[in-house]
């Protein structure tokens, strides 16, 4: 057998036993998946592909340093106060790389708050996973010195509450804001509960010039996602 097939037919068939519910996420894929052969897939594994809805789709990948899945959420996917309402928020598109990433820009707010959720059986079992915010500041950043609230909720309900400074970071450089890590253990791929996250600051004084490109939940093994600098 060709040794890439081989190579394919390891990562993927380790999904299966390692209880990565690949049967269950492949039928939420959007796009056409390259099947029956193993190299295809597996290739468009790596790259990711969009599950449920186009465009605000979550993305799945198949981390292959680490075999684990890793889940991307734009910021369409996620619930933005004041999100939608132009005075405070616009939206822009992005290309990186041969990618497109529609990002939410911050004008002005005094209520910063972003949530969100993800199905658990999307992620892999027995993996510690780190849950974070992809964000950077553009050059009118202001209002960021008091720290950010992080809140990670686990399907059993256990709540992880922290607090995180942002000032000072590098303008037009991309940086991951953790909210926690957890565990999990799904290896049935059924309903194995949803995973809240938030991050928020609901001080009065205004805040300006985040730039929120979505959160990423990835095996803390891995490497951090290789975000471009913004030019």
């Amino acid at each position: 057998m060709d040794p890439e097939e081989l190579e394919a037919r390891k990562f993927l068939g380790l999904q299966v036993q390692l209880g990565h519910c690949l049967s269950h996420i492949l039928p939420q894929a959007d796009e056409k998946l390259l099947w029956p052969s193993y190299i295809p897939l597996f290739d468009q594994l790596v790259y990711g592909i969009s599950l449920n809805n186009g465009a605000q789709a979550s993305k799945y990948y198949l981390n292959k340093q680490t075999n684990s899945n890793r889940v991307y959420i734009p910021p369409k996917s996620l619930n933005i106060a004041w999100g939608h309402d132009p005075r405070y928020w616009k939206w822009e598109l992005l290309e990186e790389w041969d990618k497109r990433a529609l990002l939410a820009v911050l004008i002005r707010v005094n209520w910063f708050d972003v949530r969100g959720t993800v199905k658990a059986s999307l992620l892999s079992s027995r993996v510690l996973y780190l849950v974070a915010f992809v964000i950077y500041f553009n050059e009118d950043a202001h209002g960021w010195h008091v720290p950010v609230n992080l809140v990670l909720k686990k399907p059993n309900g256990c709540k992880i509450e922290s607090k995180v400074s942002i000032e000072g970071k590098p303008k037009g450089e991309y940086f991951e804001v953790d909210a926690g890590e957890l565990i999990l253990d799904n290896c049935g791929c059924g309903d194995s509960g949803i995973i809240e996250f938030a991050m928020y600051e609901h001080g009065s004084h205004e805040k300006r010039g985040l730039v929120m490109k979505g959160v990423i939940l990835r095996s803390k093994a891995s490497d951090g996602c290789p975000h471009a600098n913004v030019k």
